[in-house]
């Protein structure tokens, strides 16, 4: 049997495989329910506010954003993700994203300075 260790990055792989697609395209549905929990729940957060999904209605809000020309607003973002470790496999529990705006850019080189300067060597 695979343990939780060797299982984690292929989950994390396939999760980003699933809500990660082309111009014109959409996240991978059926790859998504395999990825999280029945119970998981996702939040987007933005400058408008904050909002909370079951991954049913993320769908309908991902599909209305997609046939809704709405492409401009789907953006990048930071990840908080929990995995739940259940019955021999991982599973996403809850995944957060905070969009990056015009005001609040995402410098990804910045962010790793910063968590360098937190980390104490022994």
């Amino acid at each position: 049997m695979t343990g939780p260790g060797a299982l984690l990055d292929s989950t994390l792989r396939a999760l980003y495989t699933s809500i990660s697609f082309a111009e014109g395209g959409e996240p991978h549905w059926a790859r998504m329910e395999q990825v999280f929990h029945p119970q998981a729940r996702l939040t987007r957060v933005t400058p408008e506010g904050v909002e909370y999904f079951d991954l049913r209605d993320f769908k309908a809000m991902a599909l209305e954003m997609l046939s809704a020309d709405a492409r401009s607003c789907l953006a990048r973002g930071v990840n908080s993700i929990q995995l739940l470790w259940q019955q021999g496999a991982w599973r996403v529990l809850s995944l957060l994203w905070d969009e990056e705006t015009r005001e609040q850019t995402l410098d990804v080189q910045q962010l790793f300075e910063t968590e360098r300067a937190c980390v104490r060597e022994p």
